[in-house]
């Protein structure tokens, strides 16, 4: 499969979102329903905004499917242009995008096909996009003195009739009706990743404790702690069941050890497993069910934002890993005398099963190409792309 390199026009649909709808001539009407200011300058409205239908949006910053046909995204954005959501109920062969000027989404949350909310920034302020009813209408927050700087947020997660959210120093913070507060860690220590699993949060402090709190940081119970001597890359629960991958680098050599937990984490014991590749650096750890699961490690330049470009998966609860075959996309330059580039990086859009999942490929400007949403219902095997 070969990508070209994107023209302006509309007749050319694989452009950037920002350029693709306001280049296009396409505007979504608003109108501000109701709005009041509160304290410290905070601001709560409602917006009815007027999707346009699009092809796939240009280069999204996030993309998350909740079923095999339903999934949500964010592009463009930046302090002169248009950020976008877009909503798809056909696995990704159209989307109704939703623009907000001089917004850039960074964070994509979403539970089904009807509820969704973006977090970005608007300039320095903190700006929220949310939706309960598909997109028919927006509750939208803007916090013009947020505790931190809005514009590098790295994740947020709905928890405790708020948000959490994990700023780019570092820190947690929780926001709901009663404003900002700060959720503290034992020794200040810098929060790395994290997640929340029946109302508990479990967070890899530093590089090498993996610990949680079920009372918003007032106290936090150690589940694994290497004392320095390995890193906390990933993890991940199901029900009682935690996996935990540590690892070591010792003379330019780099070796995983995955750690498996039956009772929430009270005890951990090395699975004798046959390991992920050491010469990689996994990021990310999917378990869908208490024996399948996904593994996306490497870096990769072709994507905007955070990437793979390895991808393995487990149908024994980890103990054994297979690797799996990328789709083979190809991107055509124009200067026809180069010969085409094999793109590598990818983006996770779901994991749905150890044989389903979703995964978007794609290209970094100037040489910009839309990313691709691929499928596939045989555990890899075969890879089709959306069209």
């Amino acid at each position: 499969m070969e990508l070209m390199q994107n023209r302006l026009g509309c007749r050319v649909f694989a452009c950037v979102a920002s350029f693709v709808l306001a280049g296009c001539g396409v505007k979504a009407n608003q109108s501000k329903i109701s709005g009041q200011p509160t304290s410290a300058g905070l601001e709560k409205y409602s917006l009815t905004l007027i999707p346009q239908g699009t092809p796939p949006p240009g280069i999204p910053r996030a993309i998350h499917f909740t079923s095999q046909k339903q999934g949500w995204a964010i592009s463009g954005g930046s302090p002169s242009t248009v950020g976008y959501i877009g909503s798809s109920d056909n696995s990704g062969r159209s989307w109704l995008m939703y623009a907000f000027p001089g917004v850039t989404f960074s964070i994509l949350n979403s539970s089904n096909g009807k509820s969704v909310t973006a977090i970005g920034s608007k300039k320095q302020s903190l700006f929220m996009a949310s939706t309960v009813n598909g997109g028919k209408s927006w509750e939208i927050t803007l916090d013009p003195h947020p505790p931190f700087a809005a514009p590098y947020l790295k994740k947020a997660f709905p928890y405790d009739n708020g948000w959490l959210i994990l700023s780019s120093s570092g820190r947690l913070w929780l926001y709901n009706g009663n404003g900002w507060q700060a959720i503290a860690t034992p020794k200040r220590a810098i929060v790395k990743t994290w997640a929340v699993h029946s109302s508990i949060i479990y967070a890899v402090l530093g590089q090498d404790r993996l610990a949680s709190t079920s009372n918003s940081g007032k106290t936090w119970h150690t589940l694994v702690d290497t004392h320095g001597s390995q890193r906390i890359k990933a993890f991940t629960t199901q029900g009682t069941n935690e996996w935990v991958l540590e690892q070591r680098a010792q003379s330019n050599q780099t070796t995983n050890t995955l750690l498996f937990s039956s009772n929430s984490g009270k005890t951990f014991s090395q699975l004798n497993t046959t390991v992920l590749p050491s010469t990689f650096v996994w990021n990310r750890i999917d378990m869908v069910n208490q024996t399948d699961g996904w593994a996306t490690g490497g870096s990769c330049s072709d994507v905007i934002g955070n990437c793979a470009n390895t991808l393995y998966r487990t149908t024994n609860g980890g103990r054994t890993w297979q690797q799996i075959s990328l789709p083979s996309v190809r991107y055509r330059y124009p200067n026809k005398n180069l010969p085409p580039a094999l793109l590598t990086g990818f983006r996770p859009a779901a994991f749905f099963s150890s044989a389903t999942a979703m995964i978007s490929m794609g290209y970094l400007p100037p040489n910009v190409a839309t990313p691709t949403l691929f499928s596939t219902s045989d555990g890899g095997q075969k890879w089709i792309p959306t069209r």
